[in-house]
């Protein structure tokens, strides 16, 4: 008989990440989440409500293998409010009722703009350097990485936060291409994250031996030029990208010369 399939609640389910991940990995495991709107995904169970309401929030992780947390105000440009409600104060309450709840394992979407500036400055970046947010929405998400580290430490979770590259909306791959050849004067473009990598790398995630209490991770496709290491995901995750944006852009006859300096532009 084989093991039932793992319980994974992923707030912000509806989300452009959210929706890669349930098309990715409802074949595998049992799928629910949590939506402001709680509009409905196919290959999960969606309920309506806030991540900032304790109320709702601590009646969800009943029965949850891991919890993938997305749920957030993804803007760079968010105001204080906006960010205090829903990453801040929202995450603390994620992060105590999946305490409450015993929920083995917590996969927290951080962001490469907890190290901004590092990137403004065109610089070489590993997961140890310390952080420098470039926005309020980065700060938000330090403050994250650092609650995880305190829920490993101090109540024994298992915690991998995720600092997640840029994916674009779904759509097809000729048309994902001609939109970014659109973008191709944007160093961000450096960043890109395929769906499948997105996927691959969450699914990693959820299976690593529960021996891996924490761990920070750069969660990209292999791009050529990139400035991230995403040596220790390879490592403590053994996940491998496969996809890398030069490649795709050679597959469609496109010329690839984006390329980030590795040196320090700025102070």
């Amino acid at each position: 008989m084989s093991p039932p399939k793992r319980v994974v609640y992923i707030t912000g389910i509806t989300g452009i990440v959210g929706r890669a991940l349930v098309d990715g990995l409802k074949e595998e495991y049992i799928l629910k989440g949590a939506s402001r709107r709680g509009t409905p995904v196919e290959g999960a169970e969606v309920f309506k409500g806030d991540v900032a309401d304790r109320d709702f929030i601590r009646g969800q992780f009943q029965g949850v293998d891991t919890l993938i947390h997305l749920g957030a105000d993804p803007s760079t440009r968010a105001e204080w409010d906006s960010v205090l409600r829903s990453n801040i104060i929202g995450c603390y309450e994620v992060y105590e009722a999946a305490r409450l709840a015993g929920v083995r394992r917590i996969i927290f979407a951080s962001t490469n703009h907890v190290t901004g500036v590092y990137t403004e400055q065109l610089r070489d970046m590993t997961p140890d350097d310390p952080v420098r947010p470039d926005s309020l929405y980065g700060v938000s998400k330090a403050f994250g990485e650092a609650l995880g580290r305190f829920y490993s430490d101090c109540h024994g979770m298992s915690v991998l936060d995720f600092r997640i590259g840029w994916l674009p909306h779904r759509m097809e791959e000729e048309e994902m291409v001609r939109y970014l050849i659109r973008l191709s004067g944007w160093n961000g473009l450096t960043m890109w994250l395929s769906a499948r990598d997105c996927v691959a790398a969450h699914r990693a995630g959820i299976e690593a031996p529960d021996a891996l209490r924490h761990g920070c991770y750069y969660i990209m496709s292999n791009n050529y030029g990139m400035l991230w290491d995403l040596s220790n995901a390879r490592r403590d995750l053994n996940w491998e990208p496969k996809d890398d944006l030069r490649e795709l852009f050679r597959k469609h006859g496109v010329p690839y010369n984006l390329h980030l300096s590795k040196r320090v532009s700025g102070g």
